[in-house]
């Protein structure tokens, strides 16, 4: 009986870590579409966020990798809707922003819905780096110039 009172607590913590990482990530995507400048009342928004939680998720637990049908049709699952609606109104919502997004992430190539998740994901992956240490175990190294500033992400 009090190995199971016990092994509930431990549950309960590693659910609290999750939810505290679940919101921590959360604001920062929506940080990051908001400057950005995709409007938080568009759909996509919320399936923006949806998709970068659901990515990161699956990265830091080891799982296998994730096509983007795949994804659009978990957030699908999630919101409601379909699949097609889902990648619809994610690609609109970033199409119709003001800035260019080639210079906001400093890219050469051509952003679709699966370039803009990485970017997206890379970006939050950063700032949780910055605000904890512990999230991420890749040590990173900034190399600055007067010029411009680049992290590089060092393998271990």
């Amino acid at each position: 009986m009090g190995n199971n009172y016990k092994n509930n607590k431990i549950l309960e913590t590693e659910n609290e870590i999750g939810f505290e990482t679940k919101i921590k990530i959360e604001a920062i995507a929506k940080q990051i579409l908001r400057d950005m400048g995709i409007k938080i009342h568009y759909l996509g928004f919320k399936y923006w966020i949806t998709a970068i939680y659901i990515t990161l998720d699956i990265e830091l637990s080891n799982k296998p990798n994730l096509r983007m049908m795949e994804l659009y049709y978990m957030v699908s699952k999630k919101h409601r809707t379909t699949a097609s609606k889902v990648e619809r109104a994610m690609r609109y919502a970033y199409e119709t922003t003001t800035i260019d997004l080639k210079q906001y992430f400093n890219v050469t190539y051509t952003i679709n819905n699966t370039a803009l998740l990485f970017l997206l994901v890379e970006a939050v992956k950063d700032k949780l780096y910055i605000q904890s240490n512990t999230i991420m175990d890749l040590p990173k190294i900034m190399d600055c110039n007067k010029n411009s500033a680049k992290q590089i992400i060092t393998p271990i």
